[in-house]
């Protein structure tokens, strides 16, 4: 039984130059929003929605490490998906004015 394959559309055989054969690169789809300095050369980017940090997440998404809305009495996530939502009590404590709990 003999198979026969088509032969390939294009073909570029080794020892052809690279001239005969273009290549036109696509032009760029992705614009940037922000501003040049001009004195400095350096491009300052201006995000077109920046990101909100919520003051304490809920103990749900706070477990899922999911973005929390941080709306009041319930956020966005756990009334999209019908959750109890709940906040901590007390706000968690960082840095170095943190109590030390004494073991002894």
């Amino acid at each position: 039984m003999d198979l026969y394959y088509p032969a390939p559309k294009k073909h570029f055989p080794h020892w052809a130059a690279l001239d005969d054969y273009k290549y036109d690169p696509p032009a760029p789809r992705i614009t940037l929003a922000g501003s040049l300095d001009p004195t400095t050369g350096i491009f300052y980017r201006t995000p077109e929605h920046p990101r909100l940090r919520t003051a304490q997440a809920c103990e749900k998404c706070r477990t899922r490490k999911a973005k929390c809305s941080g709306d009041h009495p319930a956020c966005a996530r756990c009334v999209g998906r019908g959750l109890k939502c709940e906040y901590a009590k007390e706000g968690r404590v960082r840095g170095p004015n943190k109590p030390k709990s004494r073991a002894n």
